[in-house]
Parts: C-alpha cells; sequence; structure tokens
C-alpha cells in the first residue's frame, strides 16, 4: 500500500492540524484533524477490503494472442468480472487500453496492439491498480493473462503476391511493351456507363441497341521500359522494411502490368545485383531470394510467416538462387550508372523508380532527378515517409524531419514524383 500524490497531501494536512492544535491548544483544529484522521482511517479500511476483493477478478480469457502486419493495429477485447473497481495501468509502445477504468460487476477491457517493428511481443500478467473510495491509496495487482502479438514484417504480403505470380500469371509477361485499359486507341470494349466515365467515350451505337448508356473502354501503351532502383541502406529496420515493401510491391506491380522492368540493386556505391533483360520469373525468384535472406530468414521462422507449401517453395527459391552473386558486392562508380542512365532515358516512355532512404543517398537522389528531367523520363521516387521514427536520439530525429522535407521539396521542383507505399505501384 502507497500513499497517491492526494494521499500525502491529505496526511501531511493531518499532520499539521494535529501539530497546530497540540501547539495552540485550540478545539476548532483539534476537532478538524480528529475528523480528518477518522477519513483516513476509513480509507484504509476501505482499502484494505478492496485489495481482498481484487484478488477474486476473473479475466476471460486468460490467454488472446493476435497476428498483425508492421505499422498497423489490431483491437482485442478481454471481459473482466471483478467486485471492485480498478484500473489497467499497462502503458507500453507495443500496447495500450482504452478501458482504463473498471467498475464492478464486470467490464470489457479493450487492448490496441501494434508497432512499427516487426518481433515477437508478449506480456506475461495484466498489471492493475487498485484505489480507495477515495484515491489516496493503492496498490498494485498482477492478475494472470498471458497476451502474445506477432507482429509481422510489412512486406510478407507483398511475398505473398509474388508467388502467386510465379505460380502461372508471370507466363508471356515482360515480352512486349505492356497494355492496359485506359484511354488509348485500341478498342477494348463496351460496357454499362458510370456516373464517372467521360461522356465523350459513349458507345452510341450500343446505347441505341440496348436501350442504355453504354461507354467504350481502350488499352493505352504503358511505359514500356522501366528501371527499379533500389538502395538497400536505411536509417534502421523500419525503414529498411519499408523500403523492401516497396520495391517488391513495385516489381510484382510492373510485372503484372505486363512491363519489362530492369532492376538494380545497390549499397551506396556497391553494386548488389543489376538484371537487365532477364526472364520475369528468374529475375522475380532472385529478387524474393536476397528479399528472404537479407529481410525473412535471419529473424524470422519461414514456417511459422507463411503455409506449409508456400515456406517449402520459397526455401526452395532461396536455395536455388543463393549464389555467390547476392553474397558478393562489386564496386560501382557513380559516374558508370548515371552514365547507363543516359543511354537508358534515350528511349521514349522511360520510367525510372527509385526506392530507398533518400538522407543516406541523396547526392546519387538529386543527380538522377537530374537526368530524368534534361531526358524528359519520369522519376518515381518512393522512400519511408517518417524515416526518423529510427532514431533514438529526439534532437537527431527533428534534424533528420527538417532535412527530409527540405529534400523532399527540392525533388519535387526537380520534377520527380514522391510516393509513400504503393501510390506509385498503383500507378503503374
Amino acid at each position: 500500500m502507497r500513499p497517491t500524490p492526494r494521499g500525502w497531501k491529505v496526511i501531511a494536512v493531518i499532520v499539521l492540524l494535529s501539530a497546530s492544535s497540540i501547539l495552540f491548544m485550540d478545539p476548532l483544529l483539534l476537532t478538524t484533524s480528529i475528523i480528518s484522521a477518522t477519513i483516513l482511517a476509513t480509507s484504509i479500511i476501505d482499502f484494505t477490503r478492496r485489495m481482498k476483493r481484487a484478488r477474486r477478478i476473473r479475466l476471460e480469457p486468460k490467454k488472446l494472442d493476435i497476428k498483425i502486419r508492421a505499422g498497423e493495429r489490431g483491437e482485442l477485447l478481454l471481459k473482466a468480472y471483478t467486485e471492485t473497481r480498478f484500473k489497467v495501468e499497462e502503458d507500453l509502445e507495443w500496447l495500450s487500453c482504452d478501458s482504463r477504468a473498471i467498475e464492478p460487476p464486470s467490464g470489457l477491457l479493450k487492448f490496441r496492439v501494434g508497432s512499427n517493428l516487426s518481433g515477437r511481443y508478449e506480456l506475461t500478467g495484466l498489471r492493475i491498480g487498485v484505489y480507495d473510495f477515495l484515491e489516496l491509496f493503492r496498490s498494485h495487482v498482477k492478475l494472470p493473462f498471458t497476451l502474445e502479438a506477432i507482429v509481422y514484417p510489412r512486406v510478407i504480403p507483398w511475398i505473398i503476391e509474388a508467388l502467386r505470380l510465379l505460380g502461372g500469371e508471370l507466363a508471356g509477361l515482360g515480352e512486349t511493351p505492356g497494355k492496359r485499359k485506359g484511354h488509348g486507341l485500341e478498342y477494348l470494349w463496351s460496357r454499362d456507363y458510370q456516373l464517372q466515365d467521360p461522356f465523350k467515350f459513349i458507345d452510341w451505337k450500343a446505347t441505341a441497341r440496348l436501350q442504355k448508356f453504354m461507354t467504350k473502354d481502350f488499352l493505352e501503351d504503358v511505359y514500356g521500359s522501366v528501371k527499379i532502383i533500389y538502395d538497400v541502406r536505411a536509417h534502421g529496420p523500419i525503414s529498411r522494411d519499408e523500403c523492401a515493401t516497396y520495391f517488391l510491391s513495385t516489381l510484382v506491380s510492373s510485372l503484372r502490368a505486363g512491363l519489362s522492368p530492369s532492376i538494380v540493386l545497390k549499397d551506396g556505391d556497391e553494386l548488389i545485383l543489376n538484371l537487365e533483360d532477364v526472364n520475369p520469373v528468374d529475375m522475380l525468384k532472385t529478387v524474393l531470394a536476397y528479399i528472404l535472406k537479407s529481410h525473412i530468414v535471419e529473424k524470422w521462422d519461414v514456417y511459422e510467416l507463411f503455409e506449409p507449401k508456400s515456406a517449402r517453395r520459397l526455401l526452395n527459391i532461396l536455395r536455388e538462387f543463393e549464389a555467390p552473386a547476392l553474397e558478393r558486392a562489386i564496386k560501382l562508380r557513380l559516374d558508370d550508372m548515371l552514365g547507363r542512365l543516359r543511354a537508358l532515358l534515350r528511349k521514349p516512355k522511360t520510367h525510372v523508380i527509385y526506392v530507398g532512404c533518400i538522407l543516406v543517398d541523396s547526392t546519387f537522389v538529386k543527380e538522377l532527378a537530374s537526368i530524368v528531367a534534361e531526358a524528359g523520363g519520369r522519376l518515381s521516387i518512393l522512400t519511408p515517409m517518417k524515416p526518423w521514427l529510427d532514431l533514438k536520439d529526439l534532437e537527431e530525429a527533428y534534424l533528420a524531419y527538417q532535412s527530409h522535407r527540405k529534400l523532399l521539396r527540392g525533388l519535387e521542383k526537380m520534377g520527380a514524383e514522391i510516393g509513400f507505399g504503393e501510390k506509385v505501384s498503383a500507378q503503374l
């Protein structure tokens, strides 16, 4: 039992009143001190009773588990049966409780679980606070309860999507410039008119024949030449996970759109992978092997993250493409890389997509934006929205925030499209 801040104040007042009544022999002060002491004694008795009742609190269920993706928040409900009022006093970075005070006879505890950093989180025992009716005293009680949260890396859903593509959807993709539904010149089909459709594309013949508004859809040529540059350096595990997700989602979206992307994986001035004119299946398998080796296998049990069939397939891919090329990085001169890009940008409709933490690669990114702008190409930059989350020092995080904003504004003025997450992938 410990006095609360309010309790300490009451105790101090009682001591002061008692000392004053003895010193000045004042009946009014004596009466006041006796009444205050009686209230304090009543609070102690009430607190003792509540502590006995707190040991009979029941939680249902006594064990909960949740699996969520990093950056998301999950909700869990817990029923508490109690004979006394209590407050939940668990306040962890990955766990918070919306229902703080629970009144008898029962109440619902609503937990929010989530973290920006993937990993396994566990709570053994729920810490609650028991107070008297005036909240002058408190004590903590540990209720029998277990909560286990597994926070998956952000890249996991895109690994699953890549496996689906490898399951058969990639056949024939990447061999010719892609086409997709849009406002091109090649007629695709007629369909029911919707409110957001341009009026000029109404199919009047089909409208007259079917007695309802019909609109035409066309095929448009998409960017036939796509260059994806991924710098694997990051501020920490959160940014690294985000960038890997952006990179794999961009590649999967490109292949779905029928494009023929070329890929460069680099670590500053060191080249890890350079895949050009590679079969889409081999390209995707090579990238999956790299993602698994650098982001999953070292920290996670693959059989825990994926169903057995998918896990076996991923491990087979890892063994198949775990070549020395994934182990060794070769020195790459920045001028050579930019020279190759200049040659690529001579092709019409060239789309360059840069993925990475722009603060750690600012020199290259600014030079890249300048070259793409001069050549009339298109540059999209996928970068973590809050790279400072990996930084522990507040002053360092604030400096990173300011620098990040300035660099983004500068790149936008140079014509680069800044995207976070799947924004650019959806435009492919």
